[in-house]
């Protein structure tokens, strides 16, 4: 019997091959794209959950609140942590993490440029998962100007030798190379290459007067399995005060310290901490990939089921005649649900085949490197779910709907036609247009969230800048004006200036107060070491005071330029009280800047102070270029420029305007990918809508015969179909609209710097959705109103 089902279900499968091809065609674009973004919500919610006793393993922060602003800190001032690791037992590891620049690391006649590095102590590989594949996990940093390095770094410079031994130079110093380490996933916060030894940073010399334990270090640690973790986080929030009375310190305002889980790092509602790694991936966009994929299973599930009607409406005398002869309601269930099934599978070996098709372009589209693992159970577990839920979901309103009906029932009228205008093939396709029109305004807001950021006036002037990375150490305040003239006399450029930082990269973090308030009024604000030029070359505007001016001495240049900002956060009534003050150590407030955007507009402009140094920290040269466009033989000529002022040094470049814009490239992706489910999603729904017109045209042929006699218009029905077919589209929209628009408000509200909902982009999303209707139903419209009518009626 069971033999038989299978036989009867590829016969239809092949009779009726167009219904099939639309529900194989509809159900494998579906279920590819559900597998996708299944992979992507897994990548997402498995950031670093991979380490072993993850739930152990916590990071530590920082937070200080002054004159009601709160600032947080992804990183703990070393002293403090000092003070954990001597006065607390029930912590088994703890390692701590030093920045470092991007430096030239140089291997004989290898030389590259490398971000991914830093100082760290041993502990890290018993915090984290890591697999040695050379060098002792135990010893491997404990000697000064040792290096571990990633396998991907080991394969770049030294091939497939063991590199045990060898050394390498990052920057001028020279490390030995004692262990080898796979690759961390993308998934993980643990992305460097270089991990080098902590005690080269300890017993490096800093600037004199400085205090190592003073600074802001990332630090994690693995708690003992019986540890009380609660315990331990009210603990640590007396430590700032401990340590402030012991040392006869002033305690600068609120302090406290607290501890997060690692694996809840990456989806956080807080991304904005001061000195973090990488910002906190927002959760809404889970919640967003999870309804999407639900979402297009509900679209695929629905049109199957419309496909279905029609095709088992046209097979109703075959039930009757089944019934007839003796088959049962329960065997016709079993028949309906097999083929229901066979359809399903078949189209899940196509969708898998889609998905590995398109995932190299989807990985480059959206800078990540997924794959499908079909060793995980998980994996599996999703695809027999998918194929049982929509083979049996799907298939079973019909199945069980049909079989219900006696055989003179069935034979005698379509069991499925609608009692009046409105029945359940109209709901369905209602559905479908109202989930697709929400896809389509989600994805055309989001794109405009995006593109207004990237074109909103920032208060400041990025157009035609070239930025050359300096290297470390090279650059300094008797040769930067020199080498700025070098590369201004090429005639190239118009102008140039040298400053610690550039708009959209890092800036120093310091806490600063007015004097004779370091109690009650300190706050962390984002300072830059700039030079003359930098005021007028990026054309910022004064709200009071004045600039830096180089017909001064450099003594007579001292103070800040502060920001809007830090003049409203420092609590001061305006401009012209903040120039009568003064910050610690004696710096005057020289003049203050108008506000403008230094880091993308996902977040609020900050606290800033531009000083005027001694290119102590020259890391970028900012070039002016005008009247000419910076072609490649142009670039190739302030390159050999740069390699004759600094031999031996790599030549890394970036023009200011895209450097900017890659703040925005986790929107960028969220678009490209919705674009993609957009248009699957309108496919499918527009799959569906084929369908089901031929379905309607089939009904309405008599109908339509009937009127011809009687005189009427072809064009007539054709407008009176597309009518019909239109309608459920605006009722569709309108049920849409309200859903899409209270979703995109809450999206929106991540983002300090927000577009406001258009109209306009409503509407036209809703014409959109229209017009598609109109092409997809266009051909059975134009078929059927082009019939001869004896042709239809010769039967009757």
């Amino acid at each position: 019997m069971k033999k038989n089902y299978f036989k009867v279900a590829i016969r239809n499968f092949i009779r009726y091959k167009w219904n099939s091809i639309f529900n194989v065609f509809g159900l494998s674009i579906g279920i590819a794209c559900s597998i996708y973004i299944f992979t992507l919500i897994n990548y997402e919610l498995g950031y670093d959950r991979f380490h072993k006793d993850i739930d152990l393993v916590y990071r530590i922060c920082q937070k200080g609140e002054s004159r009601g602003t709160t600032s947080t800190f992804g990183c703990v001032v070393q002293k403090y942590s000092d003070y954990i690791l001597e006065n607390y037992e029930g912590i088994d590891y703890m390692a701590r993490y030093a920045p470092n620049r991007p430096e030239q690391v140089v291997y004989k006649d290898k030389v590259y440029m490398e971000a991914r590095h830093k100082y760290v102590e041993p502990d890290i590989f018993n915090i984290i998962k890591t697999k040695f594949i050379y060098g002792n996990r135990a010893t491997c940093l404990t000697r000064p100007n040792t290096v571990v390095i990633t396998n991907s770094k080991a394969q770049k410079y030294f091939g497939n030798a063991d590199p045990i031994g060898e050394v390498i130079q990052i920057d001028t110093a020279f490390f030995e190379v004692t262990g080898v380490i796979e690759d961390m996933p993308g998934n993980s916060r643990f992305k460097d290459d270089f991990y080098e030894s902590w005690i080269t940073y300890i017993n490096s010399p800093g600037p004199e007067g400085w205090d190592r334990t003073g600074r802001f270090l990332t630090t994690y640690i693995k708690f003992s399995p019986k540890a009380n973790i609660e315990a331990f986080e009210e603990w640590i929030k007396d430590i700032p005060e401990i340590l402030s009375k012991e040392t006869d310190e002033m305690h600068r305002g609120e302090t406290d310290l607290f501890i997060q889980p690692l694996k809840d790092l990456h989806l956080s509602k807080n991304s904005n901490f001061i000195w973090d790694w990488e910002d906190s991936a927002n959760p809404v966009y889970v919640f967003i990939l999870i309804g999407t994929v639900l979402l297009i299973l509900v679209m695929s599930a629905l049109n199957y089921i419309n496909l279905n009607i029609a095709s088992y409406s046209v097979r109703a005398r075959e039930v009757g005649i089944r019934k007839t002869i003796g088959a049962t309601r329960k065997q016709l269930i079993y028949q309906f649900l097999g083929e229901s099934l066979l359809v399903v599978f078949v189209s899940h070996i196509i969708g898998l085949f889609l998905v590995e098709l398109f995932m190299p372009m989807l990985n480059n589209m959206t800078e990540m490197n997924l794959k499908m693992d079909y060793l995980s159970g998980e994996v599996w577990l999703v695809i027999l779910s998918i194929i049982i839920i929509l083979g049996l979901g799907a298939g079973s309103y019909p199945a069980f709907y049909l079989s219900l009906f006696t055989p003179a029932r069935v034979a005698k009228k379509n069991i499925f036609s609608s009692t009046g205008n409105f029945g359940l093939k109209e709901l369905l396709i209602v559905i479908q247009f109202s989930l697709s029109i929400i896809l389509i305004i989600g994805t055309s807001l989001i794109f405009r969230q995006v593109n207004y950021m990237k074109n909103r006036p920032l208060g400041i002037s990025l157009k035609n800048k070239f930025v050359i990375e300096l290297p470390q150490g090279e650059v300094n305040k008797d040769n930067f004006e020199q080498i700025k003239n070098e590369f201004v006399n090429t005639g190239l450029f118009s102008g140039a200036s040298v400053s610690s930082s550039v708009p959209g990269r890092s800036t120093y973090t310091w806490n600063q107060w007015p004097e004779g308030e370091e109690k009650t009024n300190t706050h962390p604000i984002n300072c830059m070491e700039v030079d003359y030029d930098y005021f007028d070359l990026y054309g910022l505007e004064l709200a009071g005071g004045v600039k830096f001016d180089t017909n001064l001495s450099r003594a007579s240049n001292s103070g800040y330029l502060l920001n809007e900002e830090a003049v409203k956060i420092f609590g001061w009534e305006s401009v012209d009280v903040a120039l009568e003050k003064m910050l610690q150590g004696r710096s005057k407030i020289r003049g203050v800047i108008k506000n403008y955007h230094y880091k993308g507009l996902q977040k609020s402009i900050e606290p800033l102070g531009l000083f005027i140094g001694d290119a102590d920290d020259a890391r970028y040269l900012t070039l002016q270029w005008d009247s000419q466009n910076l072609t490649g033989d142009r670039i190739h000529l302030i390159k050999d420029k740069f390699e004759q002022l600094f031999p031996e040094k790599i030549f890394s470049y970036f023009f200011m305007e895209d450097d900017f814009n890659t703040q925005y490239k986790s929107e960028d992706k969220v678009v490209k990918l919705f674009i993609v489910f957009t248009v699957i999603a309108i496919l499918i729904a527009c799959i569906g809508l084929f369908g089901m017109t031929a379905f309607f045209c089939l009904q309405k042929e008599k109908s339509m015969g009937i009127r011809k006699v009687f005189g009427a218009d072809s064009s007539i029905i054709l407008l009176s179909l597309i009518k019909r077919f239109t309608f459920w589209v605006i009722l569709s929209f309108m049920i849409a609209v309200p859903i899409s628009v209270t979703g995109i408000k809450m999206w929106l509200n991540n983002f300090a710097y927000r577009t406001n909902i258009s109209v306009a982009l409503i509407i036209v999303a809703g014409l959109i959705s229209i017009l598609v209707t109109i092409v997809t139903v266009l051909y059975h419209s134009i078929k059927l109103s082009r019939k001869n009518p004896v042709d239809i009626l010769k039967y009757e």
